[in-house]
């Protein structure tokens, strides 16, 4: 016959080895619960890691884009206002050079110089080279040596 403590020692051993494996399945199942949503997250994660890569290169591309606008936006203006200043210098000659014939139309038709300088020529300052010039006292200086040009000289 067997001894009784030593069925009880291995009851109790048996009982022991039994809870100790429940105990390590359970802690396995958690394991095994617990690692499918973390794959699940991670897999997320790299998903939003790569929709933020895209997002920066978009970003990076638009403000490169933007930037490349802008400075042909640049040019355009400047290029505009450079033509804009042609322009108004060539208006400037234009009328510098109006003036002129008039004035000259004026001296050859016999309008007598004292008269034509008291009229007020107030023609403002034009531009000529990108220098203001008083239009007023080059033609009068223009039309003193037009006028001294087309008076015949006089045999001495």
């Amino acid at each position: 016959m067997e001894d009784p403590q030593h069925s009880s020692a291995k009851r109790q051993q048996h009982a022991q080895t039994f809870t100790s494996h429940i105990t390590h399945t359970s802690l396995e199942c958690q394991l095994l619960s617990t690692q499918a949503p973390k794959t699940e997250l991670e897999n997320k994660l790299r998903e939003k890691d790569v929709y933020i890569k895209t997002l920066k290169r978009d970003q990076q591309f638009l403000a490169e884009r933007e930037q490349a606008e802008w400075e042909e936006k640049e040019k355009e203006w400047d290029a505009g206002a450079e033509e804009k200043r042609k322009a108004e210098a060539d208006l400037g000659m234009s009328l510098f050079e109006l003036e002129v014939v008039v004035m000259q139309h004026r001296v050859t038709s016999g309008v007598r110089l004292v008269e034509f300088l008291s009229q007020d020529l107030d023609c403002g300052v034009m531009f000529l080279c990108g220098r203001p010039v008083f239009c007023k006292l080059l033609l009068v200086d223009l039309m003193l040596t037009s006028l001294h040009l087309m008076t015949p000289s006089r045999p001495s």
